[in-house]
């Protein structure tokens, strides 16, 4: 449904010379919206009244940030510009936790799909976690866990740092070893140093991966490959003329990519078709 924005935006008096920002609860209003790729939308006008802002704040909020060049209409969308709004990470809650991961979940999933292949590497939960996680994640299966499911639990752990798809090689091949818990039971000490302060980079490059992200993508399209360059570029790290250093994360984009899925803003990863602000309309 793309009826709420409309409403707002038709709604409104003309807004000859808006004063703006005009008070706190404007201000009040874009930092919400930070969350939320200082996008407004059906589903962050949605949110926002929900804590309760006003319909007139928000309204207000768009119709001034456009009339000064602030804002732009996307489609259905309005896109807030770094001059008045900074793109924060979402908050993303997950039903799911670390602690559900052990074989008593997975592996009945999992067989399912596989068989008893992996029959033999079901000795201890740490080792299920990591060699059959992925096999669950990339099936979307029907029962009763979602892709969903995987992708919220990734990204909230993502963000928070407890989880990490992570290598420092010039591999351009995905495999088990990339994928690591830093917390709970299965908590691994390696590359400990190196997940912390790619862990960084993860949190301050997020905004320009947004924004940057936004002004290089055509909605309809995917953005895998731009995608790819732009996270590689915010670590520093050229893939095609240097090796990476014990930081650098040839798989920053997709963590990216698994965060901006579970908020919606794409569907599905990869070469899945994204909406704004992580793309824009041809003018």
């Amino acid at each position: 449904m793309r009826l709420a924005v409309g409403l707002v935006l038709l709604a409104a008096p003309c807004v000859a010379e808006p004063e703006w920002p005009a008070t706190v609860e404007h201000l009040e209003a874009l930092e919400f919206l930070g969350e939320h790729g200082c996008t407004l939308s059906d589903e962050s006008f949605a949110g926002a009244l929900d804590v309760g802002l006003a319909f007139e704040v928000i309204q207000l909020v768009a119709l001034s940030a456009q009339a000064t060049g602030q804002a732009k209409a996307q489609g259905p969308f309005v896109v807030f510009d770094e001059s008045v709004c900074t793109i924060r990470l979402p908050q993303i809650e997950s039903s799911l936790s670390i602690s559900d991961f052990g074989s008593r979940v997975l592996y009945p999933h999992i067989s399912k799909k596989v068989g008893d292949v992996f029959s033999q590497i079901v000795a201890d939960d740490c080792t299920m976690n990591e060699d059959l996680f992925l096999l669950a994640l990339a099936r979307d299966s029907e029962e009763e866990m979602q892709r969903a499911d995987y992708v919220e639990f990734l990204a909230a752990n993502i963000i928070s740092g407890d989880v990490r798809f992570f290598n420092n090689t010039n591999s351009r091949v995905f495999g088990i070893a990339d994928y690591h818990f830093t917390s709970g039971d299965c908590a691994s000490s390696a590359n400990a140093d190196n997940l912390q302060v790619n862990h960084g980079i993860l949190l301050s490059g997020f905004a320009r991966y947004v924004r940057e992200l936004g002004e290089q993508s055509v909605c309809g399209e995917g953005a895998t490959s731009k995608g790819t360059r732009l996270a590689n570029e915010i670590q520093g790290y050229d893939r095609a003329n240097v090796e990476p250093q014990s930081f650098h994360n040839i798989f920053l984009f997709f963590e990216y990519e698994l965060i901006t899925e579970a908020v919606g803003w794409r569907n599905g990863s990869w070469e899945g078709p994204v909406r704004p602000p992580l793309c824009h309309y041809p003018d």
